[in-house]
């Protein structure tokens, strides 16, 4: 399945292929314009791989936006780590392994956030409650 399927990009409104259109004309790049994101994405450009990952959960192959989403992650972008850990919140399939990961995540979101002294959305409170919800679906060992 898409990143964008789980990440709940696809909603409800016109589908096209599988695809929601709704609303995603704004995240369209030309061959050009990719080309230039992706330059700038590879030497380190964190909004840079966001806008890729937007362009290809709506336009995209499979997995592409998974590509750039976790590239973004590397890349310190905060709103990417909190739509990765989403996704893995609303994934019922997700293991232990998803959600260590997405908790791995925040905690360096929310180390991000409390370090920046701006309140920025998602807040630091956001990101720990979104943390919170899941540990809370880890299973507990005994």
């Amino acid at each position: 399945m898409s990143l964008a399927v789980v990440l709940g990009l696809v909603a409800a409104g016109p589908v096209d292929g599988g695809v929601d259109r709704t609303g995603a004309e704004k995240w369209w790049l030309s061959s050009e314009q990719i080309a230039s994101m992706e330059k700038l994405a590879v030497n380190g450009d964190g909004a840079a791989a966001m806008r890729l990952f937007h362009h290809y959960a709506h336009f995209g192959e499979p997995g592409e936006d998974g590509r750039w989403l976790r590239r973004a992650m590397e890349l310190k972008e905060v709103v990417a780590m909190w739509n990765f850990a989403v996704g893995v919140e609303v994934d019922q399939a997700a293991n232990l392994e998803d959600l260590s990961e997405a908790e791995c995540w925040l905690s360096v979101a929310i180390d991000i956030r409390a370090s920046s002294g701006r309140r920025e959305s998602p807040t630091a409170g956001e990101l720990r409650l979104l943390r919170a919800r899941l540990v809370a679906r880890k299973p507990t060992f005994r």
